[in-house]
């Protein structure tokens, strides 16, 4: 296990014993340390410092506003311009790669589940059967990728003022309505863009990434 992977899950056993209301707070800060431009290692550091803080805090019965004051987005903000964080291309190309081969991984196994792993049980596995990569299947995975990416940069940036937001009975409804609409779209997307099939790969292809991927996350999930 490397020494991120070690702080991470050591700043997530410590933040259990904050109490409710520190908690809140530490994970506003939290989420919007994670959509700053701050390499993760350095995220995980200052995590980490910010976490004993808060837990001194509580062991002399002081309330962390005595240590950072009542504007906790200016205290964050203060800690990411004192590190003067620079985008890396690089890390920035990873962090997106990242998401891509997560998120593809788990479309692709939704769609083998639900479209083709009936089919192979009905009409039995054969090695020659092709998976046809279709038009549609690529633009629901950009779709999904960017608004998924949009979705969590926005709470993160916004975290402070999301938990402390009461959502009335119509934003709720709003937020529905867009959620329904855009299921209904991507449902009928393959009648606007047709069964165009950009290639067809082999099956033994498609469930060799799909068993790779998900033992891969089992096995980190064992080793953390």
């Amino acid at each position: 296990m490397n020494s991120l992977k070690m702080l991470r899950n050591e700043n997530l056993k410590f933040s259990q014993n904050l109490t409710h209301k520190d908690n809140e707070v530490f994970t506003d800060i939290v989420c919007y340390l994670r959509v700053s431009n701050i390499a993760e290692e350095s995220q995980e550091e200052i995590i980490s410092d910010i976490l004993r803080m808060f837990l001194d805090c509580q062991e002399n019965d002081k309330p962390i506003e005595s240590i950072i004051g009542e504007d906790y987005k200016q205290f964050t903000d203060n800690i990411i311009s004192a590190m003067n964080p620079k985008v890396s291309i690089i890390n920035k190309i990873k962090e997106y790669s990242k998401i891509a081969i997560m998120g593809f991984c788990i479309l692709l196994t939704i769609d083998f589940v639900f479209e083709y792993l009936p089919k192979i049980i009905k009409e039995g596995f054969n090695f020659n059967y092709q998976y046809p990569i279709e038009l549609v299947t690529i633009i629901k995975f950009i779709i999904i990728i960017v608004v998924a990416s949009a979705i969590f940069d926005y709470i993160g940036r916004s975290s402070f003022e999301l938990s402390r937001k009461h959502f009335s009975k119509l934003s709720k409804f709003v937020l529905g309505a867009g959620f329904a609409t855009f299921s209904i779209f991507l449902a009928f997307l393959p009648k606007l863009t047709g069964n165009i099939v950009i290639l067809s790969v082999n099956i033994s292809y498609i469930i060799g990434i799909i068993v790779i991927y998900w033992a891969y996350q089992g096995i980190k999930k064992i080793v953390k």
